[in-house]
């Protein structure tokens, strides 16, 4: 019924935007995101055109989830309320600008916000079931041009690959990141008798374990003189809150440990990363990433379908979106936490990492940190 109500009343396409727009008799003020990746702003202009008292306010560095960027969310908001009470253009005035509450109001209230969005917003679903459903869908990243460029510095930040390494994924999905160590491994170490890498992934899922010990098999059979040691467990990490569980790993353990996009799912991540603390040898390396809060995924999306993909991919796409939308809607009820770089590395660091290096990645919807022990 929804569908068919949209076809016959034309709300579905550009036509019909400018034929509803030609019929406002009342002020319109559309907020256009400089960098939407969804809506083409020459569309846009045509709708305006013909709207008797139509305007367009520019957003700049804004994309489609215009809190995607705070510093563009804000100039927005000033916009709007200023749009409510004048039919012109905000002016370059400092007595223009509306009075804003402090900041500690602003975050008191969206903590009331927050907890009763997450009291009135429990899951349906339970968190192994919601991710076997959400990584049979992910690995249509692998094809993507920023998840690609994600992947390369997470690698790099890791450190080449060495004979004998042992090697840590603390969440590894359905693997992506060890079949990268293992090209990577392919392309860097000579043939020898030496000691391969060794790989260990830990997942909450049976499928992302199943999916990786496959992918992962295919690639060091294909490629790599010596088969490396490939070892995968199935661990919840939300059970190392209590302060009784532990990794299945002696201290001092493991040169490199990865923990790409895994804390912010998690109830308490702190415990975690005092666990990885623990495992990784002094001197070794820790590489972790977050999205971060108000993520825009849609540039992704974008930049992928921009390539050379079947309409299988376009499709998947789609369906990946839809699932991160599940994720986004976690995100805002309270139930995940996503990080900015600083928040990142302030966690890592309370975990006593030393952290090195902090940036974005991922089309810069990821935070992505470097520490060591």
């Amino acid at each position: 019924m929804f569908l068919e109500t949209i076809l016959s009343a034309e709300l579905h396409d550009l036509a019909g935007s400018v034929q509803d727009a030609g019929k406002l008799r009342v002020p319109l003020v559309y907020f256009y995101p400089e960098q939407d990746a969804w809506v083409a702003r020459a569309e846009v202009e045509q709708m305006l055109a013909a709207c008797p008292q139509g305007r367009m306010v520019t957003v700049a560095a804004a994309m489609h989830e215009v809190q995607e960027s705070p510093r563009a969310a804000e100039e927005l908001f000033r916009q709007v309320v200023w749009a409510c009470w004048h039919d012109t253009p905000q002016p370059d005035d400092t007595k223009a600008v509306p009075h804003a509450p402090d900041k500690k109001t602003l975050l008191a209230q969206n903590r009331r916000e927050r907890e009763r969005l997450r009291r009135a917003g429990t899951p349906s679903e339970g968190e192994t079931e919601f991710w076997t459903g959400y990584l049979k869908k992910y690995s249509i990243l692998e094809k993507s041009t920023d998840y690609r460029a994600y992947l390369n510095l997470v690698g790099h930040l890791c450190g080449p690959p060495r004979p004998g390494v042992l090697v840590l994924d603390a969440g590894c999905g359905n693997g992506l990141f060890g079949r990268w160590m293992l090209r990577e491994a392919w392309r860097h170490l000579p043939p020898s008798n030496e000691l391969p890498p060794t790989y260990v992934g830990l997942d909450l899922t049976t499928q992302g374990l199943a999916d990786a010990l496959t992918g992962q098999l295919g690639v060091g059979r294909r490629m790599l003189p010596v088969a490396p040691g490939l070892q995968y467990a199935m661990v919840d990490f939300d059970l190392l809150s209590d302060g009784h569980a532990r990794l299945p790993f002696r201290d001092d353990t493991f040169d490199v440990i990865c923990c790409s996009l895994v804390l912010s799912y998690l109830k308490r991540p702190q415990a975690l990363l005092a666990e990885l603390h623990r495992v990784l040898r002094p001197g070794g390396v820790f590489v972790a990433s977050s999205m971060k809060p108000h993520c825009d995924l849609s540039v992704i999306y974008r930049d992928s379908i921009g390539r050379h993909v079947t309409t299988g991919d376009v499709d998947s796409g789609r369906d990946l979106l839809r699932a991160a939308g599940k994720i986004k809607l976690k995100e805002e009820t309270g139930h995940y936490t996503f990080y900015s770089p600083a928040q990142l590395a302030t966690i890592v660091m309370d975990a006593d990492f030393n952290v090195r290096r902090s940036q974005l990645s991922l089309g810069n919807q990821a935070a992505v940190i470097q520490a060591f022990k």
